[in-house]
Parts: structure tokens; C-alpha cells; sequence
């Protein structure tokens, strides 16, 4: 695994298939073609000091977990690695090993609500209520119950209870 950000350093890839798992494809993507401007990130915000401190780790050749992006045909839709995404835009790589599943911009954003519940940089309580906030803005998911909205986000049932009645939808053009 090294030796793939050298690789990425020095030369300029197109879609390298690294390897090929059950449902998705590790693939090597160009970081322009890498989607993250389609309203997937589920945080409040980027922390620059995180992307400092990713973007140096990248310069002394650390090696990262892959994004994870949702291919619909057309589009690679990031949908968890926003962080390592724009450090390695940051240090000037010409591309990042991703996991690959099949899917659209939705399943993306889906997936992204979930995202670093078990890894990477832990969740602010303004990142749990954007992730619920966008799954309540959604037409479907405000239809499941708490118990799965908190289950797909990757918060307690009590936390969606409470925000259920006073969300606010200012973050529906996601779903546009």
C-alpha cells in the first residue's frame, strides 16, 4: 500500500483497479473526478487543523483508510472521506484509492449520514443533527421511524425523538 501514494504522487491515472471485493471495486481515481460538491459531506463543517494534520501525515507517507465513493454510471459521489479527500487535493496528489460501490448521489448521501460512527474523526453534536436534519428533509426517510433514522445515523433513539418535532429544514436543497 506504500508504494500507491508514490505511485499517486508521480503519476497521473485514470481508473487503476486495485482489487475487487464482493459488491465494490477498489479502484484509483483521479481527484477531480472525485464528487464531493453534491451535498453528501454530513458534517457541520471541514476542520482545517484535521486536514493540516492529514495533508502532513500524507507528505511523510502515511497510508490511509480509501474514500468511499458511490458510482451511478457517470458520477463518483464521495461519500465518506471528505477530510482525506481535500488533503490529499492539499498536497497536491493526482489521486486516492477508493472503495467503489454501486449507487447514486441519494444512496451516497445516505451512506454519508453514517459515516465515522466507528472511525476516523469523531462527530460533533452538530454533525448527529445535520445527518438527522438531512434525513428528515428527505421525503421517504422522515417516513422511517426514530429508531431507524438513529440506527442509519448513527445516534441514540432519544436524540431523533427530540429533534424530530423541531427540525429544521434548512439543508433540504440537498434533495434537490
Amino acid at each position: 500500500m506504500d508504494c500507491i501514494v508514490r505511485i499517486v504522487a508521480l503519476t497521473q491515472p485514470s481508473l487503476i483497479k486495485i482489487r475487487e471485493r464482493n459488491h465494490f471495486a477498489m479502484l484509483l481515481l483521479d481527484l477531480p473526478q472525485i464528487r464531493g460538491d453534491g451535498g453528501t459531506q454530513p458534517r457541520a463543517q471541514i476542520d482545517l487543523f484535521v486536514v493540516d494534520e492529514y495533508a502532513q501525515a500524507m507528505r511523510d507517507g502515511a497510508v490511509f483508510p480509501p474514500v468511499i465513493v458511490f458510482y451511478d454510471g457517470q458520477e463518483y459521489w464521495l461519500a465518506d472521506g471528505f477530510h482525506r479527500l481535500t488533503a490529499a487535493r492539499n498536497v497536491g496528489l493526482a489521486a486516492i484509492e477508493a472503495s467503489v460501490k454501486q449507487g447514486r448521489r441519494r444512496e451516497a448521501l445516505l451512506f454519508s449520514v453514517g459515516a465515522n460512527t466507528q472511525h476516523g474523526l469523531r462527530r460533533t453534536n452538530a454533525d448527529k443533527r445535520r445527518a438527522i436534519e438531512t434525513l428528515l428533509a428527505d421525503e421517504e426517510w422522515a417516513k422511517w421511524s426514530d429508531r431507524e433514522l438513529a440506527r442509519r445515523a448513527g445516534v441514540s433513539n432519544d436524540f431523533v425523538s427530540r429533534l424530530r418535532p423541531t427540525a429544521s429544514f434548512a439543508i433540504c436543497y440537498q434533495m434537490k
